[in-house]
């Protein structure tokens, strides 16, 4: 008697498609959002400036999208570094990618940092 074939790759495959589906349908509203916002915030963790924001560049000679994200990693025992990776992604013009490193100190129950050094670069774990 044959074994009865698993549905599941196919399942599969047809989530990722209906994902990737919704995903084309409502890109003409994060388009929408950008072009009357100027930019998208979304938060990424609790830590100060930990955020993804796409933004839309505007200028006379530069012309393109910014996007910048954050990561965070643990500066001893009670300290916190961000780490803020800037790409563009430029039709008219010429910019250069950044990378910045801002740490804190603090945090606790309340959430209260202390910034206590930041320079231009990638953090040091």
């Amino acid at each position: 008697m044959p074994r009865p074939r698993s549905r599941l790759p196919r399942r599969l495959g047809c989530w990722v498609g209906l994902a990737l589906w919704f995903v084309i349908l409502l890109s003409p509203c994060a388009l929408f959002l950008l072009a009357t916002q100027g930019q998208i915030t979304v938060s990424l963790g609790s830590a100060p400036e930990q955020t993804l924001r796409i933004w839309l560049i505007n200028e006379i000679r530069e012309r393109g999208i910014g996007i910048s994200w954050a990561a965070t990693f643990a500066d001893g025992q009670d300290g916190l570094c961000v780490q803020t990776d800037t790409r563009f992604v430029l039709w008219a013009g010429r910019a250069e990618n950044a990378t910045f490193c801002a740490c804190y100190t603090g945090g606790g129950a309340a959430g209260d940092w202390t910034p206590s050094r930041a320079y231009s670069g990638a953090c040091e774990p």
